[in-house]
């Protein structure tokens, strides 16, 4: 079976998530948004790929 992109489906929600990050991205207008982030080691006592999902200011010139 073959996708192609315009015919492919976003899991439900998605896009509601995509389009205001890629806003601020295009925009330059940094915004607070829930992000998946690796814990990488820096919780001790949790494995280091557990995913933590915790608000994050992305887009633009985010810090």
């Amino acid at each position: 079976m073959t996708f192609r992109a315009h015919n492919a489906t976003p899991p439900e929600g998605m896009e509601e998530e995509a389009f205001p990050l890629m806003r601020s991205m295009a925009d330059d207008a940094p915004a607070i948004y829930l992000a998946n982030v690796l814990n990488g080691g820096a919780v001790d006592g949790i494995q280091k790929n557990v995913a933590f999902e915790i608000p994050a200011e992305l887009g633009g010139n985010a810090r």
